[in-house]
């Protein structure tokens, strides 16, 4: 099911500068909001890969200004049994990318990348009741699409939590002044990503879907938000490994995903060095699997 739920200008999103010092093994993050943000087009544009000696210099001395600073989130499945699982995102032209839940920090839209963050869980991870032929949001959130039917719902929960992000392998350096995140900075677009952690509890599953979420630019400036039924991928947590295979779940059962060969993972699972930065756009996930000795 590939289903468009949503519409929005892109000419509204609001690119602060950011930029990135390296601090006491940190990063610190200076967000001037003194100029003129820029809008969807003319950061997209900005997004170049750079070489991570010039990325380390600038780290070290006047800063990195960043093309633009992405979240992303950690997020972590228990199921009714207590079983762990860590979510990722099919995406790309050939579905073979698996990603973090993660987005662009629209300054029109929220004024924290923390903000942000709950913002795009609560729109890219859609909990879908069959029978009743709609979605489940947790109580006391609100659900972001208007033209969706919708209930208040006590099946499930999202909770934050730090602890989430240990499994996600690029992401170790902390930013100074705050501990409920991690981040590191991507050099194949200039740009960083701030990681959030989130628990996603079930209490019940029984006739539950998980659908996904994602905006996409058009020809036109607009980002079209699509419904994906099968786009969320579970992986069985055991120890902070990740292991297969990779499953759906559909109408409160776990159904294989059945990835293909060349799947690979985001730059989120590349690992990153010292510096918090990440050279590759992407990793094999035969090569995740077997660096983690799983069966």
């Amino acid at each position: 099911m590939l289903k468009i739920i949503d519409q929005k200008s892109g000419e509204s999103f609001q690119n602060r500068k950011v930029t990135a010092y390296f601090e006491n093994s940190k990063i610190r993050l200076d967000i001037d909001s003194s100029t003129h943000p820029e809008n969807f087009l003319e950061m997209y544009k900005k997004r170049k890969p750079v070489d991570p000696t010039v990325i380390v210099n600038d780290l070290l001395t006047n800063g990195f200004t960043l093309a633009n600073l992405g979240i992303s989130v950690a997020l972590e499945l228990r199921s009714p049994r207590g079983d762990r699982f860590a979510v990722f995102t099919r995406r790309g032209s050939d579905y073979k990318c698996l990603a973090l839940i993660s987005g662009y920090w629209d300054a029109s839209l929220d004024p924290t990348p923390e903000a942000c963050a709950k913002r795009e869980l609560l729109e890219e991870f859609l909990v879908f009741q069959q029978s009743d032929e709609k979605f489940l949001v947790p109580e006391g959130m609100r659900f972001p699409y208007e033209k969706c039917q919708c209930t208040s719902s006590k099946h499930w929960t999202l909770i934050p939590s730090a602890e989430t992000i240990g499994w996600v392998l690029s992401a170790k350096l902390e930013i100074a002044d705050t501990d409920n995140c991690r981040i590191y900075i991507d050099a194949t677009t200039s740009s960083a990503q701030v990681v959030y952690g989130y628990y996603a509890e079930f209490s019940d599953w029984q006739e539950l879907s998980i659908f996904h979420a994602e905006d996409r630019p058009d020809e036109n400036n607009n980002l079209v938000t699509y419904l994906e039924d099968q786009a969320i991928v579970l992986f069985s947590i055991t120890e902070n490994h990740l292991v297969n295979p990779g499953y759906y779940l559909k109408e409160g059962q776990l159904v294989s995903s059945d990835l293909p060969d060349d799947a690979y993972f985001h730059p989120s699972m590349v690992g990153a060095n010292h510096f918090g930065i990440v050279s590759s756009d992407k990793i094999p996930l035969k090569d995740v699997i077997s660096s983690k000795r799983l069966s």
